[in-house]
């Protein structure tokens, strides 16, 4: 396990449901924020514990942050860890989401479609997921026709391009 997940599952398994939303809203405020130059500040081994701790206690109260995301926070700027929220942002997220019965999709198609298909689609991968879908409607003419789905780390290539590329492939490889 990363770094990156440990600190993430650490987070995702303290936070209930009911919680869920409100960390997920923290976290995007959080992120909104985070600059270079907090990354930096947050970082510094020449600035004490304290006043890290002191600055993110003005962050939480004046953007209202839950106290579990606070305590999450300060355990990355304790242990050194800061510096890596980027990367566990999106994680994170898909994390709480999860435990508020969402996913998000990407669905990409090649061109506009009609609303009734972009609905079979959506409600087929929602029969798959069995989770409420976050969708991203994406239209990129390259991939010829058909659909490519993406939740999470989980890839459906239902496309024209995608079943040419694979054809081309086994008729190189003989």
């Amino acid at each position: 396990m990363s770094v990156i997940n440990t600190y993430v599952k650490a987070l995702a398994s303290a936070v209930d449901a009911s919680e869920a939303q409100k960390i997920l809203e923290d976290l995007e405020k959080f992120k909104t924020i985070f600059s270079r130059e907090l990354k930096k500040y947050l970082s510094s081994p020449i600035i004490s514990l304290e006043d890290k701790f002191n600055l993110l206690e003005e962050i939480a109260q004046k953007l209202s942050l839950h106290k579990k995301f606070l305590n999450f926070l300060k355990l990355l700027v304790k242990y050194g860890k800061i510096s890596f929220f980027e990367k566990m942002y999106r994680e994170l997220r898909d994390i709480l989401l999860l435990k508020q019965g969402k996913v998000e999709v990407d669905i990409t198609v090649a061109r506009e479609i009609k609303e009734e298909t972009l609905n079979e689609i959506k409600e087929k991968v929602r029969k798959l997921t069995g989770k409420e879908l976050i969708p991203y409607i994406k239209i990129d003419p390259e991939i010829v026709g058909g659909v490519y789905i993406k939740i999470r780390n989980t890839i459906c290539d239902a496309t024209i391009k995608g079943y040419l590329n694979d054809l081309q492939k086994r008729i190189l490889e003989g």
